[in-house]
């Protein structure tokens, strides 16, 4: 009636009258049409729901379908079925995987044990993340220092979301390990982070450690001041610090997959005289992404084995692999 089509009626387009400004032509619907419509749009969003939720259902499967391997511990097992799991569940762009690991950093933060002493310090503009075993007063008083590079694909993570491995490792090893926040893909090359990390070796292989915790007590520093302990190897390798009484220093270099990489192509840089640093007495690497050009190949069987539980980054992007 006109009453009902009084209150549904609504606004359409302007049409402009040749005697006057434009008018406004009124539309009207009846109950009957909203609710028709109210209902494909309810249809719409239940279909879109489902096929959704029927995509999340597939995704946490092949997350949980990943089988057991003899040589895994049940715990490391557990923990890949959840990495997996959230993994296929989680959007594949890269703001949201870095904002996934950095909160995670919060829980491996918060639990660094009691017998793990930890120091941050600045090494020319580089955020670097100290770890020892509290038995020493300080790093430098620790048998060895670990360069650890943490892995991310060259894009992800940080000294802190590595911080409850390289605190296991300075506990295990009884070592000093110290992690820089080197600088990441896409802002910047991978030629930068050689660069970030070759800084914070010169910085270690200049006595650095001796700056930081019971000895320094400072947040920050620089290689330089004080005396120096100074790497000594067959390298050669001096600086211009009194090299009288000084103890050789022991230098590690590691990491894992990408940061594995990194650590590699910085001990071949230095081995090859591009870079007058010491030579690392060790290097530990788990799991080196050391075959690039692979990753643009793609003919390992791992391509084909690991397809439907893990993702590969592209372009700068995390993107899913099509056959």
């Amino acid at each position: 009636d006109n009453a009902q089509a009084e209150r549904l009626r609504g606004w359409g387009p302007s049409h402009a009258s040749e005697n006057g400004p434009a008018e406004k032509v009124v539309q009207t619907r009846t109950y009957g049409e909203i609710l028709n419509d109210l209902a494909k749009d309810l249809g719409d969003s239940a279909g879109q729901f489902g096929e959704w939720a029927s995509k999340r259902a597939d995704d946490t499967a092949k997350g949980l379908s990943t089988t057991y391997r003899p040589t895994w511990s049940l715990s490391f097992y557990l923990l890949l079925l959840d990495v997996r799991t959230c993994a296929n569940c989680t959007p594949h762009d890269l703001e949201t995987l870095r904002l996934l690991t950095d909160a995670a950093s919060l829980a491996a933060r918060a639990m660094v044990p009691s017998d793990v002493r930890s120091q941050r310090v600045d090494v020319n503009g580089v955020s670097c993340l100290w770890m020892w075993p509290s038995r020493f007063a300080g790093p430098a008083d620790a048998p060895a220092q670990l360069l650890y590079v943490h892995g991310g694909a060259f894009c992800l993570g940080s000294a802190d979301t590595h911080s409850q491995l390289t605190c296991q490792i300075a506990r295990r090893a009884n070592i000093a390990v110290l992690s820089p926040d080197y600088r990441r893909c896409p802002e910047a090359a991978i030629t930068h982070a050689h660069e970030d990390v070759i800084n914070v070796y010169r910085y270690m292989a200049e006595g650095g450690a001796s700056t930081v915790g019971s000895q320094g007590g400072g947040s920050t520093a620089e290689g330089a001041g004080g005396p120096v302990p100074v790497a000594v190897d067959n390298n050669n390798y001096s600086n211009s610090n009194d090299q009288t009484n000084v103890q050789p220093l022991k230098l590690l270099l590691g990491g894992e997959s990408a940061g594995a990489n990194i650590a590699l192509a910085v001990a071949l840089k230095i081995r090859h005289g591009r870079v007058p640093l010491p030579q690392a007495q060790g290097l530990a690497l788990m799991s080196p992404w050391a075959n690039l050009v692979d990753a643009i190949e793609r003919k390992l069987p791992s391509w084909e084995e690991n397809e439907d539980n893990d993702f590969v980054l592209a372009g700068g992007r995390p993107v899913r692999r099509t056959r």
